[in-house]
């Protein structure tokens, strides 16, 4: 995935050595651990083979020596993958909770939560997908703070925090204005919507004015890039150079069936006339596709309208 392992930072998913560092047992002995035994229990060694499936050998850890189990590759990914599908956050070593689940949640949960930089690594060694550790991350993050206490950018997905860690019955104001650190879009940090029209209006009557403004927009839409069957009146449209103007998808108008002109909205065939021909040229005002792409035709396309050729001219309408 062309994500480099720093060489000079310590892999923390790898599995710890079977004894500590001289000068992990220096620091052990000056903070009290005078015994050689005392020391290796403050660090313990990753256990040799997987604690899941018992019979590959370890390699990865999730919380280094604070515990001894120690996962396979195939055994992480899937443990992993059981804690982000089952939303188990804060998400804690598989081993911890399967040794002792309700001492782990509780005052041990601190003590037994998956570190980010883990699953950073395990990103790098190819064990996980960034897609999947980004994901993981943003979760494992979201879990740390208490309702009302963070809000995701709904543009950039930045976890911004609206009040301190630790902070109790945080209420949010509804609409609350949000600016987002990273990106600085201004939203509602209740709705996510854009905050723009927001400020003084609930979030459920901001929502219905927002519904109601996009069918104006799509309406609007329709109405500027298709013409009305001569039959029915229903919205037909003919993007450039996509074959002739004869509109016959299938057996003519969709609603009705009728076979026209696009270019004149008369009856097809008729006679060839001055103001228009039977494919698209300089006389006729059929709009550029916006669907297609240079290299990416949409299914009514041949591949070579304007669009695909990248030939728009300044002044062609922009559809998103």
């Amino acid at each position: 995935w062309g994500i480099e392992i720093p060489t000079d930072v310590v892999d923390p998913s790898l599995p710890t050595p079977t004894s500590p560092s001289p000068r992990s047992r220096q620091l052990a002995r000056e903070f009290g651990f005078a015994q050689s035994s005392s020391t290796d229990r403050v660090f313990k060694s990753t256990d040799t083979l997987c604690a899941i499936d018992m019979t590959e050998l370890s390699t990865v850890r999730m919380l280094g020596r604070q515990c001894s189990h120690g996962f396979c590759d195939a055994c992480a990914r899937q443990a992993l993958e059981a804690i982000m599908r089952d939303g188990q956050f804060p998400a804690q070593c598989p081993g911890c909770l399967a040794e002792a689940p309700s001492r782990a949640s509780s005052e041990h949960a601190d003590r037994a939560r998956i570190p980010s930089g883990v699953i950073e690594f395990l990103v790098a060694r190819q064990v996980l997908t960034p897609e999947f550790g980004i994901a993981f991350v943003r979760q494992q993050l979201l879990a740390a703070f208490g309702p009302g206490e963070s809000v995701l950018c709904p543009v950039c997905g930045l976890l911004n925090a609206i009040a301190p860690p630790g902070a109790k019955d945080v209420d949010m104001i509804d609409p609350t204005r949000f600016v987002c650190a990273e990106c600085a879009f201004a939203f509602c940090g209740k709705c996510g919507e854009v905050f723009q029209g927001h400020e003084g209006v609930d979030c459920a009557t901001f929502a219905t004015q927002t519904r109601r403004g996009d069918e104006a927009l799509s309406l609007a839409l329709v109405v500027r890039s298709s013409k009305p069957c001569p039959g029915c009146g229903a919205p037909t449209t003919h993007y450039r150079q996509h074959g002739c103007h004869h509109i016959a998808p299938g057996t003519g108008c969709r609603a009705c069936g009728l076979h026209f002109c696009y270019a004149c909205l008369g009856p097809y065939p008729h006679e060839q006339r001055g103001d228009h021909g039977l494919h698209c040229d300089e006389r006729c005002d059929c709009l550029p596709c916006p669907d297609c792409r240079p290299g990416r035709s949409c299914s009514a396309c041949y591949g070579d309208c304007p669009s695909c050729r990248g030939e728009l001219p300044g002044d062609a309408p922009v559809f998103q």
